[in-house]
C-alpha cells in the first residue's frame, strides 16, 4: 500500500526552523511521515484479516479433529466385528458361544483414549 503525501516547506517548518537536520530535504522528511503512517495502519489491518481467517481456521482444525474421531470409531467397530466373526467360527455351536461373541465385543469396543 503506497501511501502519497504532499507537504509543502510551510508545513514542515515551525516558526521559521526546518525540523529536518541541515542537509536532508522536505522531500526526504516527507517520505518518512508517510512511510510511518502506512506502518501504523499495516497494524491494524493485520488484526482484521486475523479476526476474519481465525474462525476458519479453527473451524477446519475441530472439523478435521472430528472426522478422525468418526473414522476411529469405524475402525473399531469393523475390528470388533471381524473378531466377533473369527470368535463365532471357532465356537460354532457350543454352549455359550454366543456370550463369548458378546464378551470379545464389549472387550474390542472402547473409547478412543480408554486403550489399557
Amino acid at each position: 500500500m503506497e501511501v502519497r503525501v504532499r507537504l509543502t516547506v510551510s508545513t514542515m517548518r515551525v516558526a521559521g526552523r526546518s525540523s529536518t537536520p541541515p542537509g536532508r530535504g522536505v522531500r526526504n522528511e516527507a517520505r518518512q511521515w508517510a512511510h510511518r503512517v502506512a506502518d501504523a495502519s499495516a497494524g491494524g489491518q493485520g488484526v482484521v484479516e486475523f479476526a476474519l481467517l481465525f474462525p476458519l481456521f479453527m473451524a477446519l482444525f475441530f472439523g478435521l479433529i472430528e472426522f478422525a474421531l468418526a473414522f476411529n470409531a469405524t475402525l473399531t467397530i469393523n475390528h470388533a466385528s471381524e473378531e466377533a466373526a473369527r470368535t463365532a467360527s471357532v465356537a460354532g455351536n457350543m454352549a455359550g458361544a454366543d456370550c463369548l461373541i458378546l464378551q470379545g465385543i464389549e472387550q474390542d469396543v472402547t473409547t478412543p483414549n480408554d486403550r489399557r
